[in-house]
């Protein structure tokens, strides 16, 4: 991107700096030209800001492997990558098959290309940042940009900064006029959608306003002047080409077929959409608060841009309403990314605020403008620090980049402690095992899962991990996924074994997370080995437990009302429910988040539970004369005869907000027999 890009039209090129301050500085301010003394300490106070912002946000380029339960997934995605594995078609998960150029481990060749295609990208931002400094005024103002961006990259959360260097591109295409940067946005975009997919879909969507605002006029897009209408729709469709030909390419690069290339969009867009639908975790209402004092930052930008434009002051005021009509999308998409699950995920949201609304600083030659800028920039500063003091343990870290700058120079010793770390963490897995429980030994080369999520502890240890489509349950929550990963299951790719423990996370009901797949784990695999702690092996059967569910019964229920699991001869019994949002419902998911159902369960002993459900999969029918909360109330299911344990549970009630739930939903019953 650096080397090769090129103007995609022939916009002149941009004014200077004098000519932009003649146009728009009020005429109580007067600019008085600068002396030489004052250009060199610009431009000394420029270079440091760029070099700092380069040197504190240097990323680091191998991480150590971990046992915990995120640890887990990106062991499995840089081991996929490792065995090209094909996204979308073996496997699906938020982070695609760049992903590792996110977390990148030391394993096969994933640091030949994972840690330069992340240096890469960063060095598209520190670029980015140089073109905007370079185009600030006074001493303040480029100070205040780069301690933005060194901000954004405080946590180690990488897709952060992927984020906001589209951002930049667009924003520099607008303070530029010129279309040429937009191209690079593209480019970043579509990378970032194989790294992680809703950054890249974000950073899409921030590209496509800006093309839309480029083609509707130079009013819109904040330039005076500018190319006409057929020109600019070439421009436009020039950086919708960088962008296609970027994800084709990559694509194929990680070896990915590109007639796959839909299916694991479309599937991406339903883990997405099944995330937001139901990992909800609530914080604190101090964390709204917060939230509310950037956001009003950002709404203050944009409305003093509308009256600089208003004003006359079109090379300020354009350029700014134009930006904060692209970034509003992104910022969207990371207010929900942050505050679907709210803990430490709305840092996301502190991070971005200040360094997007710093983008406007370039545009602003006015002191009056730039203060207000740097003030907004300064409160949503002030705001995340406050934010991070309560909330986050030991206070907002200081960016590390100059140790990972040391860590690169002596990678030698930097992969050696890395490999050490991931033998300690295998000595973990090990250890924990325990005696009598010798999974490795027992498995020996033959194929292996973990479900739910304990990938490291198959990873680790070396052995032929096969994974299912959904790499770890609590990310299957749409009914199309769950389906699809459980006849990954039941059909002859299936692992032979699976290191099972009985568990979810937020509360929920651990056979109402993803029905379909643990139906066909408990169809098609019996106990092999037992620790009589927490953790099973499973082998495969030679033949399924039972067959299809045979229907019983239907019904209509309603939230608070309870069913009455019918009797069966001591069969187990299935439950299918149709539970579906309001429209009030929809729009609060869509702007929020919307509260999941809960179940309760009585049993036949007379105690209660209360459980939160994955909604969207009940129609894939749940195991209700059961419903086993702990392993040793699964552990009989699983056995290697046939007879179930008698039900326990007599009956269960949907429990959720009339407010923003249909109150009456299909209710259907099926008996599972041999």
């Amino acid at each position: 991107m650096q080397g090769g890009s090129a103007p995609v039209n022939d916009v002149p090129a941009a004014p200077t700096a004098d000519q932009v301050a003649a146009e728009s500085a009020p005429s109580a301010e007067p600019i008085r030209p600068p002396t030489g003394r004052s250009t060199k300490l610009t431009s000394a106070v420029r270079w440091a800001a760029v070099a700092a912002v380069a040197v504190f946000t240097f990323p680091p380029v191998v991480l150590p492997a971990e046992t915990t339960l995120d640890a887990s997934w990106v062991l499995a995605l840089n081991v996929a990558a490792a065995r090209r594995l094909v996204h979308g078609r073996d496997l699906i998960w938020t982070f695609g098959p760049l992903g590792p150029a996110v977390y990148p481990l030391d394993i096969g060749h994933n640091l030949s290309w994972a840690a330069p295609l992340r240096l890469g990208v960063m060095a598209a931002w520190w670029w980015a940042v140089a073109r905007l400094v370079r185009r600030t005024s006074g001493l303040v103002a480029p100070t205040v940009l780069a301690a933005a961006m060194i901000f954004a990259a405080s946590f180690e959360q990488f897709a952060v900064p992927l984020l906001t260097a589209t951002v930049a591109w667009l924003a520099i295409a607008l303070h530029e006029r010129r279309a040429w940067p937009a191209a690079a946005a593209a480019a970043l975009a579509a990378a970032a959608l194989l790294m992680k997919f809703n950054i890249g879909l974000a950073g899409g969507a921030a590209t496509a306003t800006w093309g839309i605002l480029y083609v509707a006029g130079p009013a819109a897009s904040g330039a005076a002047a500018g190319p006409g209408r057929a020109a600019r729709l070439r421009a436009v469709a020039a950086v919708a080409a960088a962008g296609a030909l970027t994800l084709g390419g990559a694509w194929w690069a990680a070896g990915g077929p590109l007639s796959v290339l839909p299916a694991w969009i479309a599937a991406s867009l339903r883990l997405m959409r099944g995330f937001e639908s139901q990992l909800v975790a609530a914080g604190p209402s101090s964390d709204l608060v917060f939230a509310l004092v950037p956001l009003a930052a950002c709404l203050a930008a944009a409305l003093a841009a509308a009256a600089a434009r208003r004003a006359g002051r079109c090379c300020a005021g354009a350029s700014d309403s134009a930006l904060a009509a692209i970034v509003a999308l992104p910022l969207f998409s990371v207010f929900k990314a942050s505050f679907v699950r709210q803990d430490l995920h709305v840092m996301q949201w502190f991070l971005v605020v200040p360094c997007w609304i710093a983008l406007a600083l370039p545009a602003e030659r006015s002191r009056r403008g730039r203060a207000v800028v740097i003030g907004l920039t300064a409160l949503a500063l002030a705001t995340g620090n406050g934010w991070g003091a309560v909330r986050v343990p030991g206070g907002m870290p200081w960016p590390s980049g100059p140790a990972r700058i040391a860590d690169v120079l002596d990678l030698t010793a930097t992969r050696a402690r890395a490999a050490a770390a991931a033998e300690a963490a295998r000595a973990t897995v090990m250890a924990g095992f325990g005696a009598g429980f010798d999974v490795p030994g027992v498995v020996g080369d033959g194929t292996i899962d973990s479900y739910p999520w304990d990938l490291a502890s198959v990873l680790l240890p070396g052995l032929n991990w096969t994974p299912r489509y959904v790499l770890q349950s609590y990310q299957a929550y749409e009914p199309t996924l769950d389906r699809t990963t459980a006849a990954r299951l039941e059909g002859p790719a299936g692992p032979r074994y699976i290191l099972y423990r009985h568990m979810a996370i937020d509360g929920t009901q651990p056979v109402a997370v993803d029905p379909a797949t643990w139906r066909a784990i408990w169809r098609w695999y019996q106990i092999e080995a037992d620790d009589a702690d927490d953790t099973l092996l499973l082998r495969r059967r030679k033949r399924p437990r039972f067959g299809e569910p045979r229907p019983v019964a239907a019904a209509v229920g309603r939230l608070g009302d309870p069913l009455d699991v019918p009797p069966a001869d001591g069969k187990p019994v299935l439950l299918y429910a149709d539970l579906a949002p309001s429209l009030a419902g929809r729009l609060l998911a869509a702007a929020w988040r919307l509260p999941p159902p809960e179940i309760e369960i009585e049993r036949l002993d007379g105690t209660r539970d209360r459980r939160r459900v994955v909604w969207a999969n009940l129609p894939n029918g749940i195991l209700a004369s059961h419903l086993p909360q702990w392993l040793y109330e699964a552990r009989p299911l699983l056995r290697t005869d046939w007879t179930p344990p008698p039900p326990t549970v007599r009956r269960v009630t949907f429990v959720a907000d009339g407010r923003w739930w249909r109150r009456e939903f299909a209710v259907r019953w099926a008996v599972v027999e041999r």
